[in-house]
């Protein structure tokens, strides 16, 4: 199908809005994703006792909304059998999301001159993989074997950006840490596969990495909920937060997940990206 470069393609199916309150807007507008992102990166530096300039999840939330908002028009353009509410919204205003784009872009500028060159070089290191890995996702390829598993690599990226600033401070030597990371991965991981499988009936065509997680949905749920209160006996107390915002959120995904038929696929697709706010809930209770 060709596409006209100087305009969006003509959509298949009109977008009809599946939810229009303030939790589908959210996700529609893409700040869902940043808002976790920039949530779980101040979490855990103030958890580890690490002082974080505020512009470090400033930045982290403009750059991560380029990205998914950036994704999520790639998609809109290549994808046209598969839409979702949030694809078509983009389609249908996206000469508005590429001029926010650009004004995010400018505006990004100025906060990642002012984070520190510690935490700086990191975050350079894996926007150059990420958006290599962006790259690579949205090739045409032939078989599912052969493309790379779109649903699985977000826990990698978000684990990494949510620790980054930490690690530069303190580096890697608390397993605590490292084991937090881990279940975050996996949690964010967990999120991509009850997305997937709630929006997709059937996986014939899904990479095998994802085909594993939707059949072993629950299981996988339990275990995220599972391992990080069970670390809570040997990691470092002050880390404990951490582990229990994981395993919180891990919870509420499964829970979701049984009653997902009942609510909006957009508002169910919202919700999934707010049980990952627990952070929030967590701080009010600590203080």
């Amino acid at each position: 199908m060709s596409v006209q470069p100087a305009e969006a393609p003509i959509c298949p199916v009109e977008w009809t809005a599946q939810g229009t309150g303030w939790l589908a807007t959210w996700h529609l507008l893409s700040f869902d994703a940043p808002t976790v992102a920039a949530v779980w990166t101040w979490f855990v530096a103030r958890v580890a006792h690490v002082a974080v300039p505020p512009v470090v999840p400033a930045a982290m939330f403009v750059a991560v909304w380029l990205v998914y908002a950036g994704d999520r028009l790639l998609d809109s353009r290549t994808d046209q059998t598969q839409l979702e509410d949030r694809h078509r919204f983009h389609y249908r205003h996206w000469r508005r999301f590429a001029a926010g784009m650009g004004v995010a872009s400018i505006a990004l500028v100025p906060l990642v001159h002012a984070i520190p060159w510690t935490i700086l070089k990191l975050y350079l290191g894996l926007s150059a993989l990420l958006l290599a890995w962006i790259a690579l996702v949205h090739r045409n390829l032939p078989s599912n074997t052969s493309r790379l598993p779109k649903e699985l690599m977000p826990g990698v990226f978000c684990a990494a950006a949510a620790f980054i600033p930490v690690w530069a401070s303190v580096g890697v030597r608390s397993n605590g840490l490292l084991l937090a990371a881990i279940f975050y991965a996996l949690l964010c991981t967990l999120n991509c596969w009850a997305i997937f499988a709630w929006e997709h009936p059937d996986t014939l065509h899904a990479h095998p990495t994802t085909r594993f997680g939707v059949r072993w949905l629950r299981e996988v749920g339990i275990v995220a909920t599972a391992l990080p209160l069970l670390t809570l006996y040997f990691c470092e107390a002050h880390l404990a937060p951490i582990f229990i915002a994981i395993a919180l959120a891990a919870g509420l995904l499964i829970a979701l997940d049984h009653v997902h038929d009942s609510l909006q696929r957009t508002d169910l697709r919202a919700a999934a990206d707010l049980v990952l706010v627990t952070p929030l809930l967590i701080a009010v209770v600590l203080r």
